[in-house]
């Protein structure tokens, strides 16, 4: 017989992924991260980094802020824990 992992809510499983809690951690920096920190951070192509944010909103309901900055451009910014979602 071979043995089987207990299944977890989509959501926890996408969370728990340790690729999207680097990029959380930026996120979550007072200052934010703009998709060419994240990318340069992880060495991930842009559609890569789009999709770790949007995997974050989705499954594991994260609300991410997307500000301009004229030196930066956009800006990305997730509610730190003690924030909440």
């Amino acid at each position: 017989m071979s043995k089987r992992k207990a299944k977890t809510p989509r959501n926890q499983a996408r969370a728990a992924q340790p690729k999207e809690a680097r990029i959380l951690a930026m996120l979550r920096k007072p200052r934010g991260a703009t998709t060419a920190e994240m990318m340069k951070a992880m060495g991930y192509a842009s559609h890569s980094v789009r999709s770790v944010l949007s995997n974050l909103r989705r499954f594991a309901e994260i609300k991410i802020e997307r500000t301009f900055d004229t030196k930066r451009g956009f800006v990305y910014r997730a509610p730190s824990k003690s924030e909440g979602k």
